[in-house]
């Protein structure tokens, strides 16, 4: 099965927000300190141009997989992981999934400039940290200081430790800097639309006719090896198309480039600490 992955590569968005987006962010801007804002959502609610809120932001994936465009970089969140946003940080939100869910709390609070909660994040969830998200969840679209005071501010005491308890996402599931030279845009293009085949680094310069070594040159500048990002990638297609539940692990494998599914298999335990059969297992 050949399956090209350029309709799925999520990129930066450059078109200008419509009067309804942009009044869906002055709204939440506008919200008042008292009040912790919670909204579930999908893709209308994620597919907005460029933004940055007054509030800290905590995006927790519920279904499918989440891609961030922020401080530079785009970066992978799979289901049951949270993206921490600080406040005033500009970022775009996409999937590839199409029927991604996500859960945003707006909370309004700052952070200690250095301090873990002033810094971009990803984390993974523990049933702890779980369970109280879904607990606040439960209260409904807002948590406001002036009808529940208890609960608001256990709330804000929870968000406030967030950063310290939870623990960061640590694997290579950091993509190529947002920030790179036409020339390496375009061999990023290519891998996307040969990401079912064998691809070497010979066949990628050759398809955008760059030298091997100049090609090379370029992945390392951006601080990644071209078999680390050909891996990575893989790999977090593997999990999109696993968020979908459409294909077997074979199909899969087959999908985003591996010869074998022992390989894939492999592969994907490096990176995720688990086989895809132990992640499909657990539900996740």
């Amino acid at each position: 099965m050949h399956i090209t992955s350029n309709a799925y590569h999520f990129t930066p968005t450059t078109f200008i927000m419509n009067s309804e987006q942009k009044n869906y962010i002055d709204g939440v801007n506008s919200t008042e300190d008292g009040i912790i804002l919670i909204k579930d959502t999908g893709r209308e609610g994620i597919s907005l141009p460029s933004h940055h809120h007054r509030q800290t932001q905590a995006v927790m994936t519920l279904q499918g997989t989440l891609h961030v465009l922020a401080v530079g970089r785009e970066y992978f969140v799979p289901e049951g992981n949270v993206c921490w946003i600080p406040s005033e940080v500009e970022h775009s939100l996409s999937s590839n999934n199409r029927q991604i869910a996500v859960r945003i709390f707006y909370l309004p609070i700052s952070f200690a400039k250095n301090s873990p909660g002033s810094m971009f994040g990803i984390y993974t969830l523990n049933s702890w940290l779980s369970a109280n998200l879904h607990f606040m969840a439960s209260h409904g679209s807002s948590i406001e200081k002036q009808y529940n005071a208890t609960l608001y501010r256990y709330c804000i005491s929870f968000f406030r430790l967030f950063p310290d308890v939870g623990q960061k996402y640590l694997l290579p599931l950091k993509d190529i800097s947002t920030g790179f030279e036409p020339k390496l845009s375009e061999a990023l293009q290519f891998i996307d639309l040969h990401l079912s085949e064998n691809l070497r680094l010979d066949d990628v310069a050759k398809g955008t006719s760059m030298s091997s070594r100049s090609l090379s040159r370029l992945f390392k500048e951006n601080g990644i090896s071209f078999s680390s990002y050909m891996n990575n990638h893989r790999i977090v297609r593997a999990l999109e198309l696993m968020a979908d539940r459409k294909m077997t692990l074979r199909e899969i494998a087959f999908a985003v480039g591996f010869s074998a599914p022992a390989n894939f298999n492999r592969s994907f335990k490096q990176v995720m600490g688990m086989s895809p059969t132990e992640m499909k297992k657990e539900g996740r």
